[in-house]
């Protein structure tokens, strides 16, 4: 009697090789969907990281707008020939710093993440917001901070400074204090003007890039919210 094929060695052979071959794949196929789970929780993780960050900007840039508008009406005040004070001279020496918030988003760049945001427009706007509106903000906190060193230098070397007060016995913020006269000849100071000049330029184009990331923010919150509930 003919021995059937399904009873030969060979067959068992070509079996076991399919099984293992078989086994070999749903393997590969069973992690391949794991690490698919794993990557989209990191990225997941770290959107929701960047939500929080968010939050945190969007008071700087609110506060933010709110400073400048103020710094903007105090140099305004003296450039249009009313009485300059005290109160406002001492509002004129601060800048405004930006550091802003990016640890989540560069964890997302560390560790690859970034890379499995489904949503096209939302990768790129995430991207322009961190590498355009934070280096513009940046540079402008830069170009404010060395607009404050001259102005101080300014008056520094060519107006005396009466005295240096505090808010009071505990207080560790310091008050300039400066004569009438004094305050007159800062005023007419052509120098000065033109650095007051100046600083309203940079403070317009600092609250410009301030408001326009509250507006990104909100679309990129939307975006998010989006890619989270997919």
């Amino acid at each position: 009697m003919k021995k059937s094929f399904v009873n030969t060695s060979a067959f068992r052979y070509i079996f076991e090789i399919l099984v293992i071959v078989f086994s070999v794949t749903i393997s590969f196929y069973i992690q391949e969907l794991l690490n698919q789970k794993d990557r989209v929780d990191l990225k997941n993780a770290g959107l929701i990281g960047v939500l929080s960050d968010f939050e945190e900007d969007l008071n700087i840039f609110n506060s933010m707008s709110k400073s400048l508008d103020k710094r903007t009406k105090n140099i305004e005040s003296i450039l249009n020939d009313d009485l300059i004070s005290n109160k406002v001279f001492n509002e004129l020496m601060r800048y405004f710093g930006f550091v802003g918030n990016d640890t989540n988003y560069k964890s997302m760049i560390s560790t690859g993440s970034i890379e499995y945001i489904e949503n096209k427009r939302l990768f790129e706007q995430l991207n322009r917001y961190y590498s355009w509106n934070y280096s513009v903000l940046k540079d402008q906190a830069k170009q404010d901070e060395m607009m404050f060193w001259k102005f101080s230098n300014l008056v520094e070397e060519n107006h005396l400074i009466d005295s240096i007060t505090s808010l009071n016995k505990d207080s560790l913020y310091k008050k300039f204090y400066l004569s009438p006269k004094t305050l007159q000849d800062i005023k007419n100071d052509r120098e000065i003007r033109n650095q007051l000049n100046m600083k309203i330029f940079i403070i317009n184009l600092f609250k410009l890039f301030a408001e326009d990331s509250i507006k990104k923010i909100n679309e990129l919150k939307t975006l998010i919210d989006l890619e989270l509930n997919q």
